[in-house]
């Protein structure tokens, strides 16, 4: 049992919460490519589409970690 958040309106005190994050279980997806509408549904819900956007300078900040730049990660 979870205690109730002060904003959500119950009258309970104690809410029932399933874990919906487990290590090695949790799915990310991401994708790219601002010319199409397409959304993909994936089964067992619970699942957002969110528009991330990457600095400009993406490349230099990862190279100075000592990534690879995100060109290299292309499927052609």
């Amino acid at each position: 049992m979870t205690p109730t958040p002060e904003w959500y309106d119950s009258p309970d005190s104690e809410q029932m919460t399933i874990p919906t994050m487990k290590r090695g279980m949790t799915a990310f997806l991401i994708t790219g490519d601002a010319a199409r509408n397409k959304v993909q549904t994936m089964p067992g819900g619970g699942y957002a589409t969110v528009q991330i956007e990457l600095p400009r300078n993406w490349d230099k900040l990862m190279a100075e970690l000592g990534y690879q730049a995100l060109k290299e990660f292309y499927l052609h």
